[in-house]
C-alpha cells in the first residue's frame, strides 16, 4: 500500500487548525489512512495509505484537502477550467507510434518552500510509480517556466541525433547514451528503447525539457526554491490517467497558493479521436444512487437529509431527483465505478464507529457448500497423487496470457488499473502454473503441482458480461515428461469424482500440435491437456518439459451432481 512522508507542520497549515496526534490518527480513517511513525522530535510524520483507488489521498494536500471537507472548512476557489490561456504544446505526429499522450498546465506566483519542493518531488514519485504503472501509463516532468519559449514540441529524435545535459550530468550525451549510462536511462530505458526514435520535450529555442519518460534537462528541468513559476507536463499512453495525475497536481497547487493557468496541447496524430485538449482537464465522477441502496448496503434506515448532508460533508456534489441522488466529486477523483462506491463515501464521512450494529434476526446453521466439498475432493485427490497446491492472484498482467500463454480467449480487463501487472482478471490457470515452474528451477524433479480456482470467463449472456468459473488445472515438469503420464492422472481425478471422460484430437497454441486434447464427459467439454509448445516454455523461461492439463470443475460438478 502506498504510504507517503510529510511534516507536521506543512499539514498542519494546509489543514488551517492544529491537530493533536490521536485527533490527527482519528481523522484518517476518512482516507483510509494510518498514522504508521512520527519521529521523537514530533515533526515527520509516516502516513499509510490502505486505498489504491484514490490517488489523490497519496498526497498531504490530498490527505489535509479531506480532512478540510470533513472539519467544514471553506476550500480554495479551483477555478482553473474556466480559464483560457496562451501556452501551447504542439505533438507532432511521429511520436503517435511512441508515447502518443501528452498534457500539461502552468503554475504562477507560487512560493516554492523545502517543504513544497519535497512534496511536489513526492507526489511525482507516487503518480508515476503507483498509479502510473512505473512511468508506462504516466511519467510528469517539472520546469522552471521562466527559462522556456513557447510553443512547447513534443517529438522524436534518433538516439544518436541530439545531446543536452541531463539532471545529475555535467557533459552533454546523446539520448542513446543516457539510456547506456545515467542511472535513470537503466532504469527505464525498457520504455523507450524498443522503438527506432526516441522521445523528446523540447521549447522554441531549441532548448530541451526532457526525455521522457527518463530524465529532465538540467538547464529548464531543475526546479529550486527560488522557483515561482513552473510548467508541468505528464506523458504516457493512456489519457485518462495522465488527465487524472494532472489534475490532482492541479488541485494541489492550488491548495498551495498557486495560480493555475491552461495549457492547449495540439496533436498532429489525433489522440483518442481529439486533435486539441486545453489542461486541467474535467472528468466526470458521477454516479445516480437510489436511496434503498444505503439502506440494504448499511442495515439502518436513513434519512434523505442526512444523506445528503454527509456526502457534503465528504466533498460530494449532490442533488436529488425523483427519490435518487445524483452524486459528483470534482475532477481530482475519477473512482466512482459503481453506485456503490457512494455509498461507502457515506460510511466514510459517518465514521466506521458511528453506524450501529444489528443483531440477527434468525439463527442458522451453516455447512460447506457442495460445490466447495466437491472442489476439496479434487485437492485431495491430486495431493494424494503426489501434487503440490499453489495459490495465485486472480488478476494478472495481459502478457502472461496472450504473449506468454498463447491463450486467444477473451479476458475480462481492470478498468481503472494501477498497475499493468493486475490488468486482467484470470480466464485460465496455466499461466499461473507457469510463473510458478518458471520460479522453480532449482528445485529436484519432478515438478508435479496444482491449483483450484475462481477465473472469469467473458459471456455476453450474462448481466455483468462475464461469468465466474471455477477451474483445476496440474501440471508436470520433468526432462521426460510426456502426454500419457497426464492423461494417467486425468483419469484418476475423474474417475474418483465420478465422472467417464473421453479425449478429442483439439489443436491449440498453448500446446504441441498433435499432442494435445478436448476432455469430454458425455457431449459436455469440460477441459484440455497436453503437452506445452516449445514456444511457451521459452517465453516462460522454462528448462523442462512441461504437461498440464485445466478442467472445469463448475461444469463438472453439474455433470456429476
Amino acid at each position: 500500500m502506498p504510504s507517503i512522508v510529510a511534516k507536521n507542520a506543512d499539514l498542519q497549515a494546509l489543514l488551517g487548525k492544529d491537530l493533536s496526534y490521536d485527533e490527527l490518527e482519528g481523522l484518517l480513517t476518512l482516507v483510509k489512512g494510518e498514522l504508521k511513525r512520527r519521529d521523537s522530535n514530533e515533526t515527520d510524520l509516516k502516513i499509510e495509505l490502505n486505498d489504491t483507488n484514490r490517488p489523490d489521498t497519496w498526497t498531504v494536500e490530498g490527505i489535509a484537502r479531506q480532512l478540510r471537507y470533513h472539519l467544514g472548512f471553506e476550500q480554495p476557489d479551483y477555478n482553473f477550467f474556466a480559464k483560457t490561456g496562451k501556452y501551447e504544446v504542439i505533438a507532432k505526429k511521429d511520436i503517435a507510434a511512441i508515447r502518443p499522450a501528452i498534457g500539461a498546465f502552468v503554475v504562477r506566483n507560487i512560493n516554492i518552500t523545502e517543504e513544497v519542493l519535497e512534496q511536489i518531488i513526492q507526489t511525482q514519485e507516487k503518480l508515476c510509480e503507483n498509479f502510473g504503472s512505473k512511468r508506462r501509463s504516466v511519467a510528469i516532468g517539472v520546469y522552471n517556466l521562466d527559462a522556456i519559449t513557447f510553443p512547447v514540441y513534443y517529438r522524436s529524435e534518433a538516439p544518436e541525433g541530439f545531446k543536452f545535459i541531463a539532471l545529475g550530468d555535467e557533459e552533454p550525451k546523446t539520448l542513446g547514451q543516457i539510456l547506456v549510462e545515467h542511472q535513470k536511462g537503466k532504469q527505464y530505458a525498457h520504455l523507450v528503447n524498443k522503438f527506432p526514435r526516441y522521445p523528446l520535450l523540447i521549447d522554441a529555442q531549441d532548448n530541451v525539457l526532457s526525455f521522457p519518460p527518463i530524465i529532465n534537462s538540467r538547464l529548464v528541468g531543475e526546479v529550486k526554491t527560488d522557483s515561482t513559476n513552473l510548467f508541468i507536463e505528464a506523458t504516457g499512453d493512456d489519457l485518462e490517467k495522465i488527465t487524472l495525475a494532472l489534475n490532482i497536481l492541479a488541485y494541489n497547487l492550488t491548495d498551495r497558493g498557486g495560480e493555475i493557468l491552461p495549457v492547449t496541447v495540439r496533436y498532429e496524430e489525433k489522440l483518442n479521436g481529439h486533435s486539441q485538449l486545453t489542461f486541467p482537464l474535467a472528468l466526470n465522477n458521477s454516479a445516480i444512487v437510489e436511496h434503498d441502496l444505503f439502506e440494504k448496503m448499511l442495515g439502518v434506515k436513513l434519512a434523505a437529509e442526512d444523506v445528503v448532508a454527509k456526502l457534503k460533508q465528504y466533498g460530494c456534489i449532490v442533488s436529488v431527483e425523483q427519490g435518487k441522488y445524483n452524486v459528483a466529486t470534482l475532477s481530482y477523483r475519477n473512482d466512482y465505478l459503481h453506485p456503490v462506491d457512494v455509498v461507502e463515501d457515506y460510511f466514510m464521512s459517518c465514521g466506521y464507529d458511528n453506524v450501529g450494529a444489528a443483531s440477527p434476526s434468525c439463527f442458522t446453521v451453516g455447512k460447506l457448500h457442495q460445490v466447495t466439498e466437491f472442489t476439496d475432493k479434487a485437492r485431495n485427490i491430486l495431493v494424494g497423487c503426489g501434487f503440490e497446491e499453489v495459490f495465485s492472484s486472480v488478476l494478472m498482467s495481459k502478457e502472461a496470457f496472450g504473449v506468454k500463454s498463447l491463450i486467444s480467449e477473451p479476458l475480462v480487463e481492470i478498468d481503472n488499473v494501477m498497475t499493468e501487472t493486475c490488468g486482467v482478471v484470470r480466464n485460465s490457470l496455466l499461466p499461473c502454473l507457469f510463473g510458478v515452474e518458471a520460479t522453480s528451477a532449482k528445485a529436484l524433479y519432478p515438478h508435479k503441482m496444482f491449483e483450484v480456482g475462481d477465473v472469469a470467463i467473458v459471456n455476453p449472456r450474462e448481466v455483468q458480461g462475464s461469468s465466474t468459473d471455477i477451474l483445476c488445472a496440474f501440471a508436470i515438469a520433468h526432462a521426460k515428461a510426456g502426454f500419457s503420464e497426464i492423461h494417467s492422472i486425468l483419469d484418476v481425478l475423474t474417475y474418483y469424482l465420478g465422472a467417464e471422460t473421453r479425449l478429442e484430437h483439439k489443436e491449440s497454441k498453448t500446446f504441441i500440435s498433435g499432442r494435445s486434447a478436448s476432455i469430454f464427459v458425455g457431449e459436455v467439454e469440460i477441459g484440455v491437456l497436453g503437452e506445452v509448445h516449445p514456444e511457451v516454455l521459452t517465453n516462460w523461461d522454462l528448462k523442462v518439459p512441461v504437461v498440464a492439463c485445466e478442467i472445469n470443475i463448475s461444469r463438472l460438478n453439474t455433470i456429476s451432481v
